[in-house]
């Protein structure tokens, strides 16, 4: 509860500030990119199919998003807002491997991260068409892992995962370069920290549920043009 309280708080100071800077230049901005899973979530070292805790198996994903910036008075700095959404794979292989049963079959799923951070931005010039860009958000994420599945053909024994929508807090740090104070390249890690999914397991018919929780982290590389 306390997460979206935060939230709900950005948001209502962003709304506020933009209400009261009549005069400030706004920029939307649209982006897309490259997110590479990172720390735990890109692991593949462990993994228990019957509590749903280990690392993340995550492999290279792709995402984009929208961004809203707007002047808070110094030059160069500015209310920073972003909204995301980002895919990664699962690597089914590397977790056959960790089951270490050939006959076994596993359908692993993808994991869905729509981030939705603000925080601030400073562009520091270093030419008349090329400024450096530094960031620093907070916010929340809501997390999607889709369902696993293992089964065994010879003993048709199968079990399958769902894991339910998580929600955690999330921070964001990264630096780029704006073009022409229009394109831009920013490289920002977005750490989400250790989210607890709701599961259900269904075995052979036979349904009960549990939790786990995942490490969740990213680095993503964005392009991108403000308007």
């Amino acid at each position: 509860m306390w997460r979206f309280i935060v939230l709900l708080s950005l948001i209502s100071c962003f709304i506020v500030n933009v209400s009261y800077s009549q005069s400030s230049p706004i920029k939307f901005g649209i982006f897309g990119g490259v997110s590479i899973p990172t720390g735990d979530f890109g692991e593949d070292k462990m993994f228990n199919l019957e509590t749903g805790k280990g690392d993340g198996f995550a492999t290279l994903g792709f995402g984009g998003g929208l961004e809203l910036l707007y002047s808070v008075g110094a030059p160069g700095l500015n209310w920073h807002t972003t909204a995301g959404f980002l895919y990664n794979g699962f690597d089914d292989k590397e977790l056959l491997n960790y089951i270490d049963d050939e006959d076994a079959e596993v359908t692993a799923g993808n994991y869905f991260i729509i981030p939705v951070i603000t925080g601030l931005s400073y562009q520091a010039p270093l030419s008349p068409t090329l400024d450096a860009l530094i960031i620093g958000q907070l916010g929340l994420s809501f997390i999607k892992k889709t369902t696993m599945e293992l089964y065994y053909p010879e003993t048709d024994y199968s079990l399958e995962v769902d894991f339910g929508m998580a929600t955690s807090f999330t921070f964001g740090v990264g630096a780029g370069l704006l073009i022409n104070d229009k394109f831009n390249v920013t490289f920002r890690y977005l750490g989400c920290g250790e989210p607890e999914f709701d599961v259900t397991f269904d075995e052979d018919g036979d349904t009960y549920d549990g939790e786990a929780e995942i490490s969740v982290a990213v680095f993503l590389i964005s392009v991108g043009v403000y308007f």
